[in-house]
């Protein structure tokens, strides 16, 4: 199985909530560690990253993951409201 795989990760309540490319489950993790061992992504998208997951996240860019911010999430959520309006 090739190519490449992006997740969206967000955290919250000590749980990391899961979004692959591929799918419109969420699935909820107790740690990054956790959703890398499962999905095996190349690349793992992020609003912020709590400071308990650094550790983590420095492992697995070491193992070569890359991770990505999303710094203006107004323009996200614009550009959501533009495909689904798009779709229909």
């Amino acid at each position: 199985m090739g190519g490449q795989k992006e997740i969206f990760v967000d955290f919250g309540r000590n749980k990391v909530y899961t979004l692959r490319d591929d799918s419109e489950d969420i699935v909820v993790f107790n740690n990054l560690a956790e959703v890398v061992e499962k999905f095996n992504p190349t690349t793992v998208i992020l609003d912020n990253l709590p400071h308990k997951a650094l550790r983590d996240a420095e492992e697995l860019a070491k193992k070569g993951i890359t991770f990505l911010r999303l710094k203006n999430l107004e323009t996200l959520s614009k550009e959501r409201q533009k495909q689904r309006f798009k779709e229909e």
